[in-house]
């Protein structure tokens, strides 16, 4: 969630926090209560898709780190052998082609891995046969290729990602601007407690500034 909605997000927050601990002052204005009720219920909105929002972003970075971290491992292994037969061999081209550290690895930018470990696989598969001695199957070869499959998609995911973000942000936009006019209702309705308590009114006054001072909150241009 973007900062500005963050910041109006704390305050409804806040708002609704307030109405509840004073429910006993406000409970018999029936169109106050149930204004009350229905910012709680667009809050629990708000909630769903704001959790929905950061959890899926949040677990898209840990699969590809955690991919990436797989594909280094298994890499290291076919390079480090292909490396050998081409120095066993006297084929420094094949040599040259293959000598990535893991350094090089964790450092390239996400498609430059994906370059490199396809590099790795090729030369792997192309030399096979003579691998075979130093003790890499085909199987390993074509896992190895599959999790570079894997890799590079969860590399072009972010597209889908990026669209789920804009779409969760333009409904947060919507939930966000709701409540607000909730509380703008709750705002006409709390001055009749101005002096009836004076302690509630005081408390909701304030955590209507917490975000800005009593101006009706607009995203920005």
């Amino acid at each position: 969630m973007r900062q500005y909605l963050e910041n109006i997000y704390s305050m409804l927050i806040t708002v609704w926090t307030v109405c509840t601990n004073y429910t006993s002052v406000w409970n018999a204005v029936l169109a106050f209560a149930n204004n009350v009720t229905l910012l709680k219920n667009k809050i629990d909105e708000i909630e769903l898709i704001k959790e929905a929002q950061e959890t899926d972003i949040t677990g898209w970075a840990m699969d590809k780190k955690a991919k990436r971290f797989d594909v280094i491992k298994k890499g290291l292994v076919l390079s480090g052998a292909t490396k050998a037969y081409g120095l066993a061999s006297s084929n420094n081209v094949l040599v040259q082609e293959v000598s990535y550290t893991r350094s090089d690895l964790k450092k390239a930018r996400d498609t430059d891995f994906v370059t490199m470990s396809m590099v790795i696989y090729n030369k792997a598969l192309e030399n096979k046969g003579a691998l075979a001695e130093y003790g890499i199957t085909l199987e390993m070869i074509t896992e190895f290729k599959a999790l570079v499959d894997s890799f590079n998609e969860l590399v072009q995911d972010p597209r889908s990602k990026i669209a789920e973000r804009k779409s969760a942000t333009k409904q947060l936009d919507v939930l966000i601007d709701e409540a607000d006019d909730i509380v703008e209702i709750l705002d006409g309705m709390v001055e009749q407690f101005a002096e009836s308590n004076v302690e509630f009114y005081n408390a909701y006054k304030a955590a209507r500034v917490i975000v800005d001072v009593g101006i009706r909150h607009k995203k920005p241009e």
